[in-house]
């Protein structure tokens, strides 16, 4: 299976990777052409969607995405 991750943060794939190392998977990361997705959305939720559809389009296989987001009162 091959699963693209819709992020350029190298530190983000590492982590992940070593999570699904052990997964019969071929994780890929976003390489330079990927185009930067604007978070235009309400929630980190609806941020992260949109980042996965247009990893998938980008891709063409299932993809992983996250808003982490930062939340300062």
């Amino acid at each position: 299976m091959k699963l693209f991750f819709a992020s350029k943060n190298a530190h983000k794939f590492a982590e992940i990777s070593n999570l699904i190392s052990f997964k019969n998977i071929e994780f890929i990361q976003a390489d330079a052409a990927y185009p930067e997705i604007q978070e235009t959305a309400s929630s980190f939720l609806e941020n992260a969607l949109i980042k996965a559809q247009a990893g998938i389009r980008y891709s063409n296989c299932a993809c992983l995405a996250e808003d982490s987001g930062l939340c300062i009162p």
